[in-house]
């Protein structure tokens, strides 16, 4: 299982907005693999597949600095099967110039496994 994390802020205010970038890969994403959602009392929730691959996308309800408290809501349910290889956290950067990605993986040192999603949107 692959948690899939977009981040952003709640509310018609944000909707369109650089900072809900990571909504609106979550919903492109639902959109193209025909998830469907389910409200949670801190975030909203679809499970599908990607390429063979069981995903869970999530939609944090909370405003973006309290995001955490939803994303550790579900990783404490152990969903995961391997962290930090199985979460994938989608949010802006102000650093970075509109239009342009930067991907960062985090993984300890003593894990020499490799993992590999290619999505193609």
């Amino acid at each position: 299982m692959i948690l899939i994390v977009g981040l952003g802020n709640p509310g018609k205010k944000y909707c369109r907005t650089r900072h809900n970038v990571g909504f609106m890969v979550i919903d492109e994403l639902a959109d193209k693999y025909n998830l469907i959602f389910t409200k949670k009392e801190h975030y909203c929730i679809a499970k599908g597949q990607i390429q063979n691959q069981d995903i869970t996308v999530v939609k944090p309800l909370t405003y973006m600095n309290l995001s955490g408290m939803a994303v550790k809501q579900l990783v404490n349910q152990k969903i995961l099967n391997n962290l930090p290889n199985s979460l994938i956290v989608i949010h802006d950067d102000l650093d970075l110039p509109v239009g342009k990605m930067k991907i960062k993986k985090m993984v300890p040192q003593e894990d020499t496994r490799e993992f590999s999603l290619s999505l193609i949107f």
